[in-house]
């Protein structure tokens, strides 16, 4: 019996576009992210600006000592710092901010990972864990000195932590529309129990801390320990219902999830699906300018729509194709936002994303998600020149997964030493989404 995850894609969009003459440039005029094999210190710093890396890069994983870092499980109410800058893809200087996918593995007690890099440690978190349980979640971290620090909330016990990078903003401050501002992760809700969100209710929380000008802001939203099963619903204030939900929750389970929310009056809008009232946090860790640019790096929301809706075999490679769908254009793209669901899985396993036709990533992971329990994840994915991305289950059983595509970026344009890469071809229609059997092995 064949194994296999089920894979529907969504798009909203947040846009590193182009402008029309550069949509109608030959392919090789737009230089696409770089990859694990090719030279960042080349890149041509745009500040605020974002540089997807092709295939994610593992730079800590505390079981094999990755990246030179710690080898050994955290224990509760410790930490450790961690070096970034001139790891894996990431060039050594110029990085502000990174993008990363943060995993906590085998923990013997509850408790929470904080990362943060610049600052003191704030009063914020972004994977909460649980006994016997995996899970991942994105975080847009501030750098320090090149390095970010790790802590675990846990009253005791330990945890194995992992730490792949997705991208990196450049240092520095830009006007331009688009551009991430980085800032001091800030909690600006804890609704508490007594003020917890009622059964299919809408609050309005004001984001405190971002500019009074931002755009878009980077959140980590936590449902804490909920009473029942259920999603919460995140988005900007009077815009329709999101295709897909921001942060699926099981019973007496905290869980968090990383989103980027367009807001409107320093606003965004949380709804609770469930059965029963909710407790939410909401932790900001930065802006992006309103408006929409030219500017190589920047973002541009757009409204999320489902694109795809495919099944695939366990340990096949299921490739998307977004050029041309949903406002998305078809050249000049370098990455989208995609909210990736594992719905109910039959076992526990991972999804790993990358650029289409790059090397597939051996460990690092996007989403990890426990058996028959629904688990989602919000990721930049960098696409190819034709707009495609791919997605890999590591699960060993069978998986329903939904995928809502959220942003798009324009390509970060830098000098890349080596040739340019070959267009990926497929015999598959460029409208849905093709798959392919992955011969390489991954250890968890």
């Amino acid at each position: 019996m064949r194994r296999i995850v089920f894979v529907a894609a969504l798009i909203a969009a947040m846009a590193l576009g182009v402008t029309p003459a550069q949509a109608r440039q030959p392919a090789l005029a737009t230089v696409m992210p770089i990859g694990p094999n090719e030279s960042a210190s080349a890149a041509t710093a745009q500040a605020g600006g974002y540089v997807p890396l092709a295939t994610p890069s593992r730079v800590v994983d505390t079981r094999s000592g990755a990246g030179g870092n710690r080898r050994g499980a955290l224990r509760g109410g410790h930490s450790f710092a961690a070096t970034i800058a001139g790891r894996g893809a990431v060039p050594s200087a110029g990085v502000g901010s990174v993008l990363v996918s943060v995993s906590a593995w085998q923990a013997t007690a509850p408790g929470a990972l904080v990362v943060w890099g610049a600052g003191r440690r704030p009063h914020t978190v972004n994977v909460e864990f649980a006994p016997g349980a995996a899970a991942t979640n994105t975080a847009v971290v501030q750098l320090q000195h090149g390095r970010l620090t790790i802590a675990s909330t846990a009253a005791r016990g330990t945890v194995q932590v992992a730490v792949d990078v997705l991208g990196y903003f450049h240092g520095g401050s830009s006007n331009a529309p688009g551009s991430f501002h980085p800032m001091t992760a800030t909690n600006v809700l804890d609704t508490g129990t007594r003020q917890a969100i009622k059964s299919h209710h809408t609050i309005t929380p004001r984001v405190s801390g971002a500019s009074g000008s931002a755009g878009s802001v980077a959140v980590t939203i936590t449902a804490l320990n909920p009473a029942t099963d259920g999603t919460l619903l995140a988005a900007m204030p009077g815009s329709p219902r999101p295709a897909g939900s921001t942060v699926d929750f099981a019973v007496g389970r905290s869980t968090s999830a990383f989103a980027i929310l367009p807001v409107s009056g320093h606003r965004i809008s949380i709804t609770n699906t469930s059965a029963r009232p909710v407790r939410v946090r909401v932790d900001v860790a930065g802006y992006f300018s309103p408006g929409v640019s030219e500017t190589a790096g920047t973002f541009r929301p757009l409204d999320d729509q489902r694109v795809a809706n495919h099944a695939v075999s366990r340990r096949s490679i299921l490739t998307v194709n977004v050029a041309g769908r949903a406002g998305v254009p078809r050249r000049g793209v370098a990455a989208v936002l995609v909210t990736l669901h594992a719905a109910s899985p039959a076992s526990a396993g991972t999804l790993q994303t990358w650029r289409a036709g790059s090397t597939a990533p051996r460990q690092a992971a996007v989403l990890s998600f426990a058996a028959h329990r629904t688990s989602g994840t919000t990721v930049l994915v960098p696409v190819s020149r034709t707009g495609k991305f791919a997605v890999r289950s590591n699960s060993a059983g069978s998986t329903r997964s939904r995928s809502t595509f959220v942003a798009t970026y324009r390509p970060t344009r830098y000098h890349c030493p080596t040739a340019p890469r070959r267009r990926a071809t497929s015999t598959h229609s460029p409208a849905r989404p093709t798959r392919t059997t992955s011969r390489t092995t991954r250890r968890r």
